[in-house]
């Protein structure tokens, strides 16, 4: 069955391999018009510049207390702050690696690296190609790769082959999830 569909203002042919995926594409289509009609997908750079100073204030400033505190506790709360802010520069490297700060490439790719690279310690070039790997195929067990963690298991498949340790990890995986998570930066090392 092919199917006309628009996709940024040009006429494409789509073609649809089942009635269930011409189900769902025309919906979508409808939906991504309506949603770049109402400017939704619109950059925002003056938001991002805002952004931006935020971030750096936020991380200059913890960074420097902790410089200045004295005891455990007020370190370890200083850490928990540098925590959330180092969250909220993973998601300014991902707007950026999407391109959706700024009009010009080049701009969104210099915070980026300067993200990525200089603070997170993340490359900005590996991350894209791997996040951009992880939307064109997103949850397939076999070439999505946010979804091969080692321990933690997607599928059926996966967990029946988990053996020892890793298997009782998974049986128990939803109430660990907290404990898993901190080891996310590590596999993304490993890889």
């Amino acid at each position: 069955m092919l199917e006309m569909v628009r996709v940024r203002s040009i006429d494409v042919i789509a073609t649809t391999s089942s009635p269930i995926q011409a189900r769902v594409a025309q919906p979508y289509a409808e939906l991504k018009r309506r949603v770049e009609a109402a400017g939704l997908m619109n950059k925002r750079p003056g938001y991002y510049v805002l952004m931006l100073a935020t971030n750096a204030i936020l991380f200059g400033g913890t960074l420097w207390l902790l410089t200045l505190v004295q005891s455990v506790w007020a370190t370890a709360l200083v850490a928990a702050a540098l925590g959330v802010v180092s969250g909220q520069l993973g998601f300014q490297l991902h707007d950026s690696g999407h391109r959706q700060m700024f009009p010009s490439r080049r701009l969104n790719t210099v915070v980026g690296i300067a993200t990525g690279n200089g603070l997170l310690g993340m490359s900005h070039g590996w991350w894209v190609d791997k996040h951009n790997r992880h939307h064109g195929n997103p949850n397939h067990v076999d070439l999505d790769p946010d979804i091969d963690i080692g321990v933690i298991a997607y599928s059926e498949e996966q967990a029946v082959a988990k053996r020892g340790f890793a298997r009782w990890v998974v049986r128990h995986q939803a109430g660990l999830f907290f404990v898993l998570i901190f080891g996310l930066a590590w596999t993304m090392h490993v890889k």
